[in-house]
């Protein structure tokens, strides 16, 4: 299962039809009381008892002492003035901290500033609290080489390592249970395809995905990545049938944009799309891939990764009868950073400039 399936088709099908965070119990030191001339009162969650959006701000270099640009902006409510004492809990050798005086009640925004160095790359949880309530924010440091990642490659393959994407906006498909973030964690477990015994075989390696119920398998050949699955965007279905897995190289690391090889497509695979009415459209489905940018840098979630390499996926759909001719439905923009791999799809309708879905890295760890 995979998100978004019915939001994908309902477009597919009008386009055919006419052109065709979280909170914690850990204890960590904090100061809260009653009245002036004591502790300054008050909560750090909204009516509803759950923990206000922290901003995180400032670049986090493994061995860079940090500066007075590092620091993260929560939301105090107040209900009393006095003095007040916020720290946060010490990992990965950083902590945040803040004191002051409060003259007046009401909602406040306190910058805690950090302290320390960070010590290894990746995503690091703090908590925090305030008024009996224990919130909590995530620091990503990155590393000097390969974004922090442990090889030179775009496809992390240490088994246990994982990446958190944000959705924006949230999945809707299930109204029970709104989702606003998509994990991959890679498994201990790969396999050869097509054969073990086969000379071309490759060796793919399995991208679990939570909570949906989905795997990504893909495999590296020099300066070649490869995917074996559906012709779509990656984690997000399109087509209500695919009638076969099709292996095609989704990356190329060593093509600049406009270069000879910098545009490619994928092999076509038989697919069948679902109306409304429950009436069945077939045709094939291909991919029109195109580096449009290398070796750049850009910032996912106010964290700043070299090495980027961007791709333009052009999901394109013929019906039946042959003939006809390839139209693209769908447009995505895949971003993917050395050492790390993917860390940005953003989702288009054709000849669009606005997203509809974005899917940003927001963590990332063991890489």
């Amino acid at each position: 299962m995979k998100p978004n399936t019915s939001f994908f088709r309902s477009l597919l099908v009008v386009f055919l039809a006419l052109g065709l965070f979280w909170s914690c119990s850990k204890e960590v030191s904090f100061e809260s009381g009653q009245g002036s001339g004591g502790n300054a009162g008050g909560t750090i969650t909204d009516t509803a008892g759950n923990c206000q959006p922290a901003t995180v701000k400032g670049q986090y270099k493994v061995d860079a002492a940090v500066t007075d640009s590092n620091y993260v902006l929560v939301r105090v409510n107040f209900t009393s003035r006095g003095t007040y004492k916020i720290l946060s809990d010490t990992n990965n050798g950083l902590w945040f901290f803040d004191s002051g005086y409060v003259f007046s009640n009401g909602p406040q925004t306190i910058k805690l500033r950090a302290k320390g160095t960070p010590l290894l790359p990746g995503t690091t949880d703090y908590v925090y609290s305030f008024g009996g309530n224990t919130c909590g924010f995530s620091i990503t440091a990155t590393g000097g080489v390969n974004n922090g990642g442990s090889s030179a490659s775009y496809l992390p393959t240490l088994a246990g390592g994982e990446i958190v994407y944000q959705l924006n906006p949230a999945d809707s498909s299930d109204p029970t249970r709104p989702n606003d973030s998509l994990k991959t964690t890679i498994s201990p477990l790969s396999f050869d395809y097509p054969s073990p015994t086969d000379p071309n075989r490759k060796t793919y390696y399995k991208y679990i995905v939570s909570p949906y119920t989905d795997t990504g398998f893909r495999h590296q050949s020099g300066n070649d990545y490869y995917a074996l699955g559906r012709p779509e965007f990656d984690y997000f279905s399109i087509y209500d049938s695919v009638f076969n897995n099709i292996e095609y190289i989704y990356l190329k690391d060593n093509v600049n944009p406009g270069s000879p090889g910098a545009t490619w497509f994928s092999d076509s695979v038989q697919v069948g799309v679902l109306d409304n009415n429950n009436n069945w459209t077939y045709g094939f489905a291909r991919l029109r891939l195109t580096i449009t940018a290398a070796n750049a840098s850009a910032s996912f979630n106010n964290v700043l990764y070299t090495g980027v390499i961007v791709v333009k996926r052009e999901i394109q759909f013929r019906p039946d009868p042959a003939g006809t001719p390839w139209v693209t439905v769908f447009e995505g923009q895949l971003s993917y950073a050395k050492g790390i791999g993917l860390v940005e799809q953003l989702f288009f309708d054709p000849g669009e400039t606005n997203p509809f879905l974005r899917m940003t890295i927001r963590a990332w760890r063991n890489l």
